[in-house]
């Protein structure tokens, strides 16, 4: 998933319960060498109710930066925007 937009994919670890946290791809990598990735420390996304196994990632809004979603038990998803300056916080629904 492409935290950024740069093209270049990130890495994102979604907790049990639903926290994000990522770490972004620092672009050194070669044929022979893996990346490095450097990790904020910080909640990228907290938590919206919704536990890990009802978390969804993906680009929603076409922008190139990865967005959270949450799907409830009736099916409906509900997903905040990645605006690139924080934590994700635009809602969609």
């Amino acid at each position: 998933m492409d935290i950024n937009a740069d093209g270049i994919d990130d890495f994102v670890c979604v907790t049990v319960a639903g926290d994000a946290y990522h770490a972004v791809n620092q672009k050194d990598g070669s044929a022979t060498s893996p990346p490095t990735f450097v990790r904020s420390g910080a909640t990228w996304k907290a938590n919206e109710g919704f536990a890990q196994d009802h978390v969804v990632l993906g680009d929603v809004d076409g922008d190139g930066r990865c967005d959270y979603c949450g799907v409830n038990a009736a099916g409906e998803m509900y997903c905040w925007r990645n605006s690139g300056t924080g934590e994700v916080s635009t809602y969609y629904s």
